[in-house]
């Protein structure tokens, strides 16, 4: 009996798990970054906002297992950036002339929400203590950006309004989807692609034009 229970209980949460994951997406990211029109379906679209924010518009449709990586890592002399030996150096935090003086102004200049900035960045960043008050060196800022392996902005993706994005396909930014395209299922896209335009392959390209597919159509 016992054994029975268990099976059921296996599947059960077997069935939940599965309708979950293929009709949750996953955001990867600071999700202040994402702005999803109306009556958008994800379904389990990875959404990687490392390198920049994500951009869809209303009515888009997307098939299952789709990925939209803004993610990108830096290599130097044929290495990972985060291996190398570089670091800040501190008369750099003495010198400056420049700070940031509150946590609303380094998330400005950074383009993260506050709340991903306190929980994930914050500690990581340079500082110098004056009066009892936390300041943030631009300069040292501007270095951190510079030796982080991972952009943390320039690699926007934007979906414009009505596209179909078929099942397998990964979008890589910076691209933009111009309006009512459709994207070929197991597709690549490296470049933009304009609107109203079918798109397929590895890397993607446009295919045929849809307005002139509809206009052909409408003569018959």
């Amino acid at each position: 009996m016992r054994i029975k229970i268990f099976h059921s209980m296996l599947d059960h949460f077997g069935k939940w798990f599965l309708d979950y994951y293929y009709t949750h997406p996953y955001i990867w990211g600071d999700p202040h970054r994402l702005d999803v029109g109306n009556q958008v379906s994800l379904q389990n679209t990875v959404l990687n906002l490392s390198s920049g924010k994500i951009v869809i518009g209303d009515y888009c449709v997307f098939g299952h297992n789709c990925m939209l990586l803004t993610g990108k890592h830096k290599f130097s002399h044929g290495k990972r950036l985060s291996l190398s030996t570089r670091t800040i150096n501190n008369n750099d935090i003495n010198v400056c002339s420049e700070y940031f003086s509150t946590i609303d102004q380094l998330a400005k200049y950074l383009n993260y929400s506050k709340t991903y900035l306190k929980r994930n960045i914050l500690n990581n960043l340079p500082f110098k203590t004056v009066n009892g008050k936390i300041l943030y060196p631009k300069v040292c800022i501007d270095k951190w950006i510079e030796n982080k392996e991972a952009p943390i902005k320039g690699f926007d993706i934007i979906i414009e309004e009505g596209c179909w994005i078929a099942s397998g396909v990964i979008i890589i930014g910076a691209v933009t989807i111009g309006k009512h395209s459709i994207i070929g299922s197991g597709s690549i896209v490296t470049k933009d692609i304009p609107r109203n335009t079918f798109a397929a392959g590895i890397p993607a390209r446009p295919i045929k034009s849809l307005l002139s597919e509809e206009l052909h159509s409408s003569r018959q």
